[in-house]
């Protein structure tokens, strides 16, 4: 299984993760044609599955660019952890955290050194 902070890579010509907009507040995905991809289910690695609509799918403009499924169905996904990490990457990139983050390799870090 995949660990929350590895990121699948995506094949050359198709959309990135980071082009399908999360919306927190409906718990859903929004892709750049602007349709939903909503919840489905959480898998056992820990990963919540966002699906399109098939039927939604077949017909847009950008569907080349979005899946090669037979059924049209674009899956976006998303670790349950995935808010707290985005979390911390804002704080570590908040004025004085970078000065804090350098710290670490005098205090932390030299331990295991």
């Amino acid at each position: 299984p995949l660990l929350p902070y590895k990121r699948p890579m995506t094949k050359d010509g198709f959309f990135k993760k980071a082009e399908y907009v999360y919306d927190e507040y409906f718990d859903c995905y929004v892709c750049p044609n602007d349709q939903v991809l909503a919840y489905h289910t959480t898998n056992r690695s820990g990963y919540r599955e966002y699906k399109s609509c098939g039927i939604v799918c077949e017909g847009c403009p950008y569907l080349k660019q979005c899946t090669e499924s037979r059924d049209h169905v674009k899956v976006v996904t998303r670790h349950i952890w995935e808010p707290y990490m985005e979390k911390c990457e804002d704080i570590r990139h908040t004025i004085g955290m970078k000065e804090v983050y350098a710290q670490r390799k005098e205090t932390v870090e030299r331990l295991f050194g």
